[in-house]
């Protein structure tokens, strides 16, 4: 039996309908709301190896099969939680504030395959800041 495009499109339209267990939300709604967020890409460039059990408990993972810009360990993250993790970079694998590539994701340029990313480098939190407003 050939392939069946209307039987692919149903079962496409019954998934986005369906309810989701502990936020209640259809799915729908909530893929469309995650679309319009935007988060953020933080490069730990040159980041010590001695630091690298570190980053990888914080769930950042290493970028050498093209995943960013940058070959280094990496981590996407809300808007809300940039601060946090540039703090904790400086102070905690760096000891100082290292000049760090943050690159901007949001809907139009996630899965772009140009290099559309707007990407900043930060230096203090003051900048991060800046960024964020």
């Amino acid at each position: 039996e050939g392939h069946r495009a209307s039987t692919d499109c149903l079962a496409g339209v019954h998934l986005l309908s369906q309810v989701l267990p502990h936020s209640k939300e259809r799915v729908i709604k909530t893929l469309l709301n995650a679309s319009k967020k935007i988060t953020f890409r933080i490069s730990a460039l040159n980041a010590p190896f001695a630091k690298k059990e570190l980053l990888k408990a914080r769930q950042y993972r290493w970028s050498a099969d093209g995943q960013g810009k940058h070959k280094s360990w990496f981590l996407e993250l809300p808007e809300e939680q940039l601060l946090e993790e540039l703090k904790f970079l400086w102070e905690e694998i760096y000891a100082y504030a290292e000049c760090l590539p943050v690159e901007e994701i949001n809907a139009k340029n996630r899965f772009s395959k140009k290099a559309t990313l707007k990407e900043h480098w930060i230096e203090s939190l003051a900048q991060a800041e800046e960024l964020l407003q």
